[in-house]
């Protein structure tokens, strides 16, 4: 049926070029006008699995993304509170600017002073002294004094601080904020080394690259004299743009520019490359530009896709041009439909193998993989369109048998070798036993699993170096880590543990409702200082009396103190948070370090384990997919399977012999025992940039089993029996040249800046060179090109 349709879309073509023609400048054209929709979803935490617990805890405690919208403003220099608010007003009357916060009230949501219980021990007695002991009388008589340094100011500071109380709490105040902060400024100065910060919110999510990038490039004008530095997700999607953005365009440019170059070579030909290549170039434009429009944003996987399309969408061409070439020259028409017939089956079998592993990324829970599956399915599905419809009109007027024949070169003169020697067929058993020994390695040691996004990030990232910077000024992460606690634990318990964690030096500070709330000894304590300071306003009036005051014009004062004294409510604050069906308390914690590091941030957690029990659950921006090992794991081995059974029944539909399947998968199965084996033995992970190359190698690389099989049966039905010479001119000759191209075109994701596209790159050059290899000394073994057609196979 393959043979038939084949041969009829030949005619079609050959018979009609003009239509045909049009139809490919068509669609051409539209795919470039849509080229510049093609985005790549600069959230690398997208491709994670919506509905697993990490990103619904990160979204709840994300307070609808408020924390991804926030860029954080470092100015280099001396800043006052008057300049400061100055440019924070500057910065917030942007349009892409929601809000800015400049202040330290803002920030960590405490007012001009701290809460009673916040004082120390040795505070609560200062406090005590200066309300009924000699301290009062020594503040009282330095009134007038006080009053002559500022005669503007003084008599109003003193009428609202007679006792000259407020020091005694800004002091609280200071000790509880993080270490470097000028406590006597009311903005986010930094006194040694000179900073200050303003924390901006934009308007959109910085996913919107767009939004990104006018926002940024507003705050930078808005910002001009001034030496900055600028945090936050709004620069990481504007670096990742760019950098997916270079990923893209070198590996599409470098991929088919190396193709030519090796055909070039390969053929001896100026001509012949370019009409090999033309079809998977169309098939990449339209891939890429109608792709956009139909599936949207797309996962940072989909830079990869041009290469990859590349070195897979060119094999069609080099199977059929090198068909039509060993096609004895008679009627051109003829020559072109029976190179169709011939290597039609063989071509569409190996592409759909190859979409099957592509479409198993339909089954996998990590989001965006399934349009990166669908993307190249339909990429490859458009280049196997395209050979058929472009290489006919390509090779009009010319002649079928090439007028020189190419000598075979040194790789197919061992294969050779390797096929007819018997020490060729001991090297075969030897590759299956080093096959065999590595999925023992696999099966025995196991293979290791990271999900963590940051492998799809360089460690040069701008965005990551500028929050280390940060990190290196402040003495502490500026990214916080968000704890949810229980509701039944009582909020005293949790402040004694969060006090422990700054003890311990894990954390500088934290954030939440526990600071509202005073422990048992804290009310114990301050009970005592009531009672003990009861009647301390009539003494103080008594006192300014005797001083020549008249007590009333401090009424504004006192009653700021009996504020500070008064107890704090009755009813305490409830938890905020509800998360499947149970209530919580947030805190949000910011950690001594980073966590950039998985041991780092195990040992965090072990440590918030510790005081704050082992339900306490911390939710950390960037280890958020630490613990999605396990199901990067189960998806791995699903789509493994899903694509091999999916390759194993196409191969058995289309092949009609056990014996033809398991040879023609034998390679496959030999390469991927080669490459799983070693990454078991070095222990190098599998993780979000390079796991799909597992399921891809499944199907791509069946393309050189399938090719020889067809080959080596189509030989045992003859009935002028082919050697393996003219096996390997006819068909070992391309299937040398499909991998070439491959491996060079996967070989050019080397040059991406992402580290996990350069990891996919390098296992798929190395499972496709390692799949030629098994291919030429395996399949020799078992299915020798005399010896009569098999029974039960299809003729």
């Amino acid at each position: 049926m393959i043979a038939m349709l084949a041969e009829r879309l030949t005619r079609l073509v050959v018979r009609h070029p003009g239509a045909i023609l049009t139809l490919l400048l068509a669609m051409t054209l539209a795919a470039v006008l849509a080229l510049p929709s093609f985005r790549v979803e600069s959230d690398v935490s997208a491709l994670l699995p919506e509905d697993h617990p990490a990103l619904e805890l990160r979204r709840l405690t994300s307070e609808d993304e408020s924390p991804a919208r926030n860029l954080l403003v470092v100015l280099e220099g001396q800043f006052d509170d008057r300049n400061l608010l100055e440019l924070a007003s500057r910065l917030e009357a942007l349009e892409r600017v929601a809000s800015v916060t400049a202040t330290q009230a803002a920030l960590f949501g405490e007012g001009a002073s701290a809460p009673l219980h916040w004082l120390t021990p040795d505070q609560l007695a200062l406090l005590e002294d200066r309300l009924i002991g000699d301290g009062r009388h020594k503040a009282l008589s330095r009134l007038r004094e006080r009053i002559a340094d500022d005669p503007f100011a003084g008599p109003k500071l003193v009428r609202r601080d007679p006792l000259e109380l407020r020091w005694l709490f800004e002091e609280a105040r200071r000790e509880a904020l993080p270490p470097g902060l000028d406590g006597d400024a009311a903005c986010l100065i930094l006194e040694s080394p000179p900073r200050a910060f303003l924390l901006l919110q934009g308007r959109e999510a910085p996913y919107d690259v767009e939004f990104s990038k006018a926002l940024l490039a507003d705050v930078e004008a808005a910002l001009a004299g001034h030496a900055f530095e600028l945090v936050g997700g709004y620069v990481a999607a504007r670096a990742d743009e760019a950098r997916l953005r270079f990923d893209l365009t070198v590996s599409a440019f470098a991929s088919i520019g190396l193709v030519i170059l090796f055909l070039t070579m390969s053929t001896r030909s100026r001509l012949e490359p370019l009409r090999i290549v033309a079809p998977c170039s169309l098939a990449v434009v339209w891939t890429l530009g109608f792709g956009s429009l139909a599936l949207g944003p797309l996962s940072p996987l989909a830079t990869a896709s041009a290469a990859v399309l590349a070195g897979l969408g060119v094999d069609f061409s080099i199977h059929y041009v090198a068909r039509f070439r060993h096609e004895p020259a008679r009627d051109h028409e003829e020559a072109l439909v029976r190179s169709a017939r011939s290597v039609g089956p063989p071509i569409v079998i190996g592409a759909l193998t190859s979409i099957v592993g592509f479409l198993s990324f339909t089954a996998s829970r990590f989001h965006g993989l399934w349009s990166f599956g669908v993307l190249l399915a339909s990429g490859l599905s458009l280049a196997l369109l395209a050979t058929f419809l472009v290489l006919p009109l390509a090779l009009r007027g010319e002649r079928s048998s090439p007028s020189r024949p190419l000598p075979i070169g040194p790789i197919l003169r061992a294969a050779r070798w390797s096929a007819e020697s018997r020490l060729g067929h001991w090297i075969g058993g030897g590759t299956l036993l080093l096959a065999a020994a590595g999925w023992v390695a696999v099966l025995v040691g196991g293979l290791t699993f990271d999900a963590d996004p940051s492998h799809l990030r360089p460690d040069d990232d701008p965005a990551t170096a500028a929050l280390h910077r940060v990190e290196e000024t402040l003495g502490f992460s500026p990214v916080p880590v968000s704890v949810l606690v229980p509701g039944e634990v009582s909020l005293e318990s949790c402040r004694e543990a969060l006090d422990r964690l700054r003890a311990e030096d894990a954390i500088v500070f934290a954030l939440g409702p526990h600071r509202d709330v005073p422990t048992g000894e804290d009310q114990r304590r301050l009970e005592a200082l009531r009672r003990s300071v009861n009647g301390w306003r009539e003494g103080a009036a008594e006192d300014l009396r005797e001083l020549g005051f008249v007590p009333e014009m401090f009424e504004e004062g006192f009653d700021q103190i009996d504020s500070w004294l008064a107890p704090a409510e009755a009813v305490p604050p409830s938890p905020a948070i509800a998360w499947r069906g149970d209530s919580f308390w947030m805190f949000r914690l910011y950690p001594t370090r980073g966590g950039w590091t998985k041991a780092d941030r195990e040992n965090l957690r072990a440590d918030i384990r510790d005081v704050l029990g082992d339900e306490a659950r911390a939710v950390m921006p960037i280890g958020l997919a630490d613990s999605l090992g396990s199901l990067l794991e189960d998806d791995l081995v699903r789509c493994a399977w899903i694509a091999a059974f999916g390759a194993l029944v196409i191969l058995l539909l289309l092949l009609r012999s056990i014996r033809s399947v398991m040879t023609a998968a034998l390679p496959t199965m030999t390469a991927l025992g080669w490459t799983l084996g070693g990454m078991a033995l070095t222990n190098t992970p599998l993780h979000l940039g390079n796991f799909v190359a597992v399921p891809l190698l499944v199907g791509i690389g069946l393309d050189d089993g399938i090719h020889l099989v067809s080959r080596l049966r189509s030989a045992r039905r003859g009935a002028a029996r082919a050697s393996w010479s003219v096996i390997l001119e006819d068909t070992g000759r391309p299937i040398w040249r499909t991998t070439a191209t491959t491996t060079l075109a996967f070989g050019t994701l080397l040059l991406s800046r992402t580290p996990g596209l350069s990891s996919l790159g390098l296992l798929l050059a190395m499972g496709i060179a390692i799949c030629f290899v098994t291919t030429l000394t395996t399949i020799p073994i078992f299915l020798p090109p005399t010896g009569g057609e098999p029974a039960g196979e299809a003729p």
